[in-house]
């Protein structure tokens, strides 16, 4: 029961005590199910793979593999382990993707693949088309090419996705409106590194998503969102949609479950926020507020845009308008890099939050703002407060810490300087 609580290179480690604990470790086969090669310090010889397998009497059921570049083992492997239904890929020999083909191909009953190496677009095509009965599929750098990916086979139990390009490819080459079509279970999309992202204008056309990352993307407007969303995550690389001055754009992301948001590199106004969590654009195209009761308030939100107004003060501030914002369900908030303020942090205390955590990195709060969050939020664990010039001195720090409240404080180079770290 201890030893199965232990990493696989820990129990490995193990094995090295006594000719005893070697023996005893080599005979329990549940302790040999998933081959994790991750915390692998030096290439792994191919016997050891071998051996593995055996110990785990052909019942392996995951695959972890790092710093080994025999493909031809891993392929075999593929064959010989029946029972194989997830493989994860920290690292491949240089130009491996026909083999990694070879293997996904392989593998009969794989479910999930998360590829970390460089991968060609080519070669993700090749793997979907060989084995669609892939239900959780991740490439985290997938090298840019000028190639139009061509999407053609059914993905039927296909939950989660994940395309990490290394580089800024054309939405155009990646087909993301055909290749949604064929996935109709997908729940988790995550995409980094589109320009001129190209997204379905209806949000009938996506499948009943409940997670959504879209991470460095070049937005060409504020893109329609199934009312299915739970977790929804965008950053912004486009500076034309921050000048968008029509708030109805926003209305098309229909979001009455979203308990998580995080936005970056957007330009907020009270009233596209406010359109965006409270209001959407109904069969007949017009633009209706939630009903009392029929949107959740969120648990977690994140801002790291440019803010037009206020953050808490006034009726007209940004986080302070919409109902689902400031309740008592808000464990998390991130305003860092904003113009939140002491006065800023006064207002929000006013109002019943269930916070436990609070980032305020690169504003102008001072000491004074650490203490009133302290004082007046009960349920307080932990405070960011980097890159905070106003800050001087370690009293606020000191306080907050007596109350049991961690606060992060590090302070970057600085003019005339030198690098402070509390």
């Amino acid at each position: 029961m201890v030893l199965e609580y232990l990493s696989f290179r820990q129990m490995v480690n193990c094995m090295r005590i006594s000719k005893g604990w070697r023996d005893y470790l080599s005979k329990i086969p549940k302790l040999w199910l998933h081959l994790d090669l991750s915390g692998a310090r030096k290439p792994v010889r191919r016997s050891f793979i071998n051996t593995a397998f055996k110990r785990s009497e052909d019942r392996m059921t995951r695959v972890t593999v790092h710093r080994f570049e025999h493909m031809d083992v891993l392929k075999n492997l593929a064959k010989a382990a029946k029972h194989l239904s997830e493989l994860e890929l920290i690292s491949l020999p240089y130009a491996a993707s026909e083999t990694l083909i070879e293997v996904v191909k392989s593998s009969a009953r794989l479910k999930k693949l998360v590829v970390h190496a460089e991968t060609t677009p080519g070669a993700i095509e090749s793997v979907l088309r060989e084995r669609p009965e892939l239900e959780h599929v991740a490439f985290h750098a997938v090298l840019p090419t000028r190639y139009t990916m061509k999407w053609s086979t059914p993905l039927p139990h296909l939950h989660t996705l994940a395309l990490s390009f290394t580089e800024p490819v054309p939405g155009q080459q990646l087909q993301l409106s055909t290749l949604l079509a064929l996935a109709p279970s997908l729940r988790t999309l995550s995409l980094t590194a589109i320009s001129a992202f190209q997204w379905p204008t209806s949000a009938s056309a996506l499948p009943l998503l409940t997670s959504l990352t879209l991470h460095r993307t070049d937005f060409q407007r504020f893109p329609a969102l199934p009312p299915t969303l739970q977790f929804l995550s965008l950053e912004n690389s486009n500076g034309r949609v921050q000048l968008e001055n029509d708030d109805v754009p926003w209305a098309d992301a229909h979001l009455p479950q979203l308990t998580h948001l995080l936005l970056s590199g957007f330009t907020l106004s009270a009233s596209k926020f406010e359109t965006l969590l409270d209001c959407y654009v109904n069969e007949q195209g017009q633009v209706v507020d939630y009903t009392l009761g029929e949107a959740t308030p969120l648990q977690y939100l994140s801002l790291r845009c440019q803010i037009h107004g206020s953050l808490f003060k006034g009726a007209d501030s940004i986080l302070g308008t919409s109902p689902r914002v400031l309740t008592p369900a808000l464990r998390e908030l991130d305003v860092g890099a904003t113009s939140c303020d002491d006065d800023d942090i006064e207002c929000l205390l006013q109002r019943e939050t269930g916070l436990a955590s609070i980032d305020i990195s690169d504003t102008r709060i001072t000491g004074a703002a650490i203490k009133m969050l302290v004082d007046g939020l009960p349920g307080l664990k932990r405070i960011r407060a980097d890159n905070c010039t106003k800050v001087s001195g370690r009293d606020a720090l000191e306080y907050a810490r007596k109350k049991g409240v961690v606060v992060g404080f590090q302070m970057g180079e600085q003019k005339g300087g030198r690098r402070v770290r509390y």
